[in-house]
């Protein structure tokens, strides 16, 4: 019976099967991913997270997405839950430095956002796949879109504050929304680069109201997979992903390995390996990366994203005929997926 388990503690108050406030997606990810790895890499048992969470910031905003992940995650077997999960938490030491060498006899915790994805850089492809391995497969199957040829989009809005000026932008300050000008000004440089109108789907947080001068462009569609993760699910297997700047969209660039645009400044860390994929900054008004065009090609590489439920891992789609509202209100029909 192992003595020195790994456990990714997530904030608020965690009751061992419902946590009481929280952070989103993208901010709970970075604990749990440092755990998988240190778990595969030390073989230690891994307690299984507390995933639930009511976080009531979400509801007073009136936010789309409730962030509760209630029934967005599957626990593996070979974790510990249930009965003995709330034992294990309630009478072994805790330690807090991950490294924590010298334990042996207790729980060690994971917690926040410390180094971002640095401690993980290396590991991107281990994550992947244990990401895949617990989202549940209704959240996998929902977004059945040909994304080949295409530009996805990410506009964080929810809780980001408007920049008071140029300056939040540039300068790297987190949390800020993105001028929508933005976003149109290098939609209309990638079409022109490409030299045709390029399919674009965007996800985000935003009303529609919000997101009106970005909708108002002909080809321009709003796609909602229903959650927070079958949106970064989808996210994943953009061909070319134009960022906010959010960790939501710096895990579906880690995860997905696309060619990726980000606004200057906006760009916290670099997350690909030398030549791997275009990871560029951008000022509106500048000349982008001629290799961009290489995207939309007749026959690019397939991308590495999350596969829809039933799918190789290599990210190869299924053509499965479901659904979902767009912007227009229309239906996008299931096809293959690159």
């Amino acid at each position: 019976m192992p003595e020195l388990y790994v456990y990714p503690s997530f904030s608020g108050i965690d009751l061992g099967v419902l946590r009481l406030r929280g952070v989103g997606l993208g901010n709970l990810l970075f604990p749990w991913a440092r755990c998988v790895v240190a778990s595969h890499k030390r073989h230690l048992k891994m307690i299984a997270p507390t995933w639930p969470q009511i976080c009531p910031g979400a509801f007073l905003r009136l936010e789309r997405d409730k962030r509760s992940y209630h029934n967005a995650f599957l626990s593996p077997r070979d974790q510990v839950q249930g009965v003995r999960k709330l034992w294990l938490l309630a009478t072994l030491p805790r330690y807090f430095d991950e490294s924590a060498s010298e334990a042996s006899r207790g729980i060690i915790c994971f917690r926040g956002t410390s180094g971002g994805f640095a401690p993980i850089l290396e590991d991107a492809e281990l994550v992947r796949q244990q990401l895949l391995t617990i989202v549940r497969r209704h959240h996998k199957d929902v977004c059945h879109v040909d994304f080949q040829h295409s530009i996805s989009i990410h506009v964080r809005r929810g809780d980001f504050r408007t920049p008071s000026g140029t300056n939040d932008i540039y300068g790297g300050c987190n949390g800020v929304r993105i001028p929508l000008s933005w976003y149109v000004d290098v939609i209309s440089r990638l079409r022109d680069l490409v030299g045709r109108e390029i399919p674009v789907f965007v996800f985000s947080d935003g009303t529609n109201e919000e997101l009106a001068d970005l909708l108002a462009i002909p080809g321009v569609q709003r796609l909602g997979c229903g959650s927070a993760i079958a949106d970064l699910v989808a996210l994943t297997r953009a061909n070319v992903l134009i960022a906010s700047g959010s960790s939501f969209s710096m895990w579906a660039s880690y995860l997905g390995r696309m060619p990726v645009i980000w606004h200057k400044g906006q760009m916290l860390q670099r997350l690909y390996r030398a030549n791997e994929a275009i990871e560029c900054e951008d000022a509106s008004g500048q000349s982008l990366p001629t290799e961009l065009k290489n995207s939309f090609a007749p026959s690019p590489a397939r991308g590495k994203g999350i596969p829809a439920a039933g799918e190789e891992s290599t990210g190869i789609g299924g053509t499965g005929a479901v659904g979902h509202e767009t912007s227009s209100g229309l239906r996008a029909r299931g096809s293959r997926m690159f």
